[in-house]
């Protein structure tokens, strides 16, 4: 995915479903990609994260990347 507004439309699209999922700290666009942050490192939360980008988006370049806890300052 190469187009910004599509990719950011896309991250407005999922980020609730995402960050509904316990484990998942954030969504971005880093690199033209859509990027999960996640809490903790799990295969499992990988997974779930995969299956909602399949069935939501399929065919989306996406990262995770294991950031910890976000929290506001």
């Amino acid at each position: 995915m190469t187009d910004d507004r599509e990719l950011l439309d896309l991250k407005t699209r999922l980020s609730p479903l995402l960050l509904r999922m316990k484990g998942v700290s954030g969504v971005g666009t880093a690199g033209r990609k859509l990027t999960v942050y996640l809490a903790d490192d799990s295969e499992q939360l990988r997974k779930d994260v995969e299956g909602v980008i399949q069935r939501e988006a399929p065919g989306v370049d996406v990262s995770t990347v294991v950031s910890g806890e976000f929290r506001a300052q």
